[in-house]
């Protein structure tokens, strides 16, 4: 996946995995900070983030396209304002099953992943 590749569908097992790499940096990080191990935290914190979170921003994208959804539709203005609208996005991308065949964003998939 490139990083401008935000064309095109993305399974749950992207986004699982994808939004897993993120927090393991994350906490990984955090575990050289409290090591006192402070270059090699603040290279992960400058570097490694940045580039997991453009990662992981980009497989949320294949994932609403996987449920029908555009990035545009979902992310507006005041939808960030509302109380528990991240959360049930959050839920939404995890356990929601994605359009079943094409849909506008391309093919499905999970027929892809099995090689159906």
């Amino acid at each position: 996946m490139t990083v401008k590749e935000t064309v095109g569908r993305g399974s749950r097992s992207l986004f699982i995995s994808c939004r897993l790499l993120f927090y393991a940096v994350f906490l990984l990080s955090m575990a050289m900070t409290v090591c006192r191990s402070y270059d090699i935290a603040f290279i992960l914190l400058v570097f490694g983030i940045p580039i997991v979170a453009i990662v992981n921003k980009h497989a949320v994208i294949k994932r609403l396209h996987d449920l029908g959804l555009s990035r545009r539709a979902t992310r507006s203005k005041f939808t960030f304002w509302v109380p528990g609208y991240e959360i049930h996005m959050e839920q939404r991308l995890l356990f929601e099953r994605g359009t079943v065949g094409p849909n506008k964003y391309g093919p499905d998939p999970l027929k892809e992943e099995r090689g159906a």
